[in-house]
């Protein structure tokens, strides 16, 4: 019989609770999981990049985990600095400007202060969860073993008394309520959501922050979010449009676009601010990202549906990736100058 093979092994990452778009709430994974270099694909880069010969660079021994609240720092800064290059990219700039870089220091700035928000709810979520399960082991509705057993908190939501209980705790929901308003992203919350009302949908609350590792040196080099968010688009087109490249039948990457009114489906899955370190790019860590979250949600959230994600139009190496991956482009969403496809692909 053969060995698995490292991409069979089960990717575990234990996470229920949750805020918004890239926000929501509970996270675990458990033991890590060890993956070895890969450089069959691209990963996301946020600007266009000289080709690279993987042979003579080593590609990391990856560890996708849960993330840790100390790295938050560090992956603000990588966020920070790829949203920076695609705003240089667009305007045709090379390198950084003083101008961009204070732009690249607030956008750290803020992306620190809504990350920091939703690690503390999904902390604040573990810990009401460890509570709620005690109550229900003395109910006699889990078994005393399953106590300290996060992948037994499905039961919260599948039972009424264990959600009014999750909800009850008034720390977890105010710092779910912060959250939630500092996040500046399109959420199914809601603008004015009363948050001492119990939401109706409990898969808002699924959430999770993960981190790729390099396991020689610890230090992150990737991260990525996954929640339940709304598709919001303002106009969609054929994807029959797009080869195998993400390009249009012409070759000129255009698509034929159809306006309509602003489309809104109910929550999907969808992965949110998934970036790389720029020194570690194209070696396999943004679709190592992507097949963990894949495997996580099919076994903790759905059971079928789709993964969707968010992209800007102009980030052809994210979009070769994605294209690479599965994801096919459903739409466009624009949001000030920025035009972004959703994009979405049935589970693997």
């Amino acid at each position: 019989m053969r060995p698995a093979t490292p991409m069979q092994k089960t990717i575990y990452i234990m996470a229920l609770l949750i805020c918004p778009q890239s926000s929501a709430l509970i996270t675990t994974f458990p033991p890590n999981v060890n993956i070895p270099p890969t450089t069959t694909t691209k990963e996301q880069t946020s600007a266009p990049t000289k080709t690279i010969d993987t042979k003579t660079r080593k590609s990391p021994s990856l560890v996708i985990r849960s993330t840790k609240e100390h790295e938050l720092g560090d992956i603000t800064s990588l966020l920070a600095a790829a949203s920076t290059d695609t705003s240089t990219a667009k305007k045709g700039g090379i390198g950084l400007s003083f101008g961009n870089a204070i732009q690249q220091l607030r956008t750290k700035a803020a992306l620190e202060t809504q990350l920091q928000h939703r690690f503390k709810a999904m902390e604040a979520g573990r810990n009401a969860a460890s509570a709620v399960r005690a109550t229900l082991v003395e109910e006699g509705m889990l078994h005393p073993s399953q106590k300290h057993d996060t992948s037994y908190d499905h039961v919260i939501f599948d039972n009424d008394m264990a959600r009014r209980l999750l909800w009850s705790n008034d720390s977890f929901r105010s710092k779910l309520q912060r959250a939630v308003c500092t996040c500046v992203e399109k959420h199914g919350w809601g603008a004015d959501y009363n948050f001492h009302v119990m939401p109706n949908d409990s898969k808002l609350l699924q959430h999770a922050m993960i981190t790729a590792e390099d396991a020689s040196t610890g230090s992150v080099i990737g991260f990525c979010e996954v929640a339940m968010l709304p598709v919001l688009t303002t106009s969609s087109f054929p994807t029959s449009s797009f080869d195998n490249n993400g390009m249009d039948e012409s070759g000129n990457g255009e698509e034929e676009e159809k306006e309509h009114e602003e489309l809104s489906k109910s929550c999907v899955p969808m992965i949110a601010n998934l970036v790389t370190c720029p020194n570690h790019r194209r070696r396999g860590i943004a679709t190592n990202l992507i097949r963990a979250v894949d495997r996580y949600v099919r076994m903790r959230w759905v059971s079928g549906g789709e993964l969707g994600l968010y992209v800007d139009a102009s980030n052809e190496g994210a979009l070769d990736l994605y294209v690479k991956e599965g994801f096919i482009p459903q739409g466009v969403q624009c949001a000030d100058e920025n035009r972004r496809y959703y994009m979405s692909r049935s589970f693997r």
